[in-house]
């Protein structure tokens, strides 16, 4: 992923959600602060349409980051 434009926030969006899905299968996901365009992904599954779907930890356990601020 690459930061992509910090002057579109989607705010009405939760961090993780997928807000643009581009014909060349890229897709924007919406970050604490700005958005991520993801260029290398895979998936199991081909998942359809991306547009609104929150990504997740898959069930893994979440990284206790201790002190650092949230």
């Amino acid at each position: 992923a690459i930061p992509f434009d910090a002057q579109l926030t989607w705010p009405e969006e939760v961090p993780g959600t997928i807000v643009e899905q581009f014909a060349s299968g890229d897709f924007v996901v919406r970050t604490g602060d700005s958005s991520l365009l993801v260029i290398d992904w895979t998936a199991e599954t081909s998942p359809g349409p991306l547009v609104g779907r929150r990504l997740g930890n898959a069930g893994h356990p979440i990284k206790d980051w201790g002190e650092v601020p949230s």
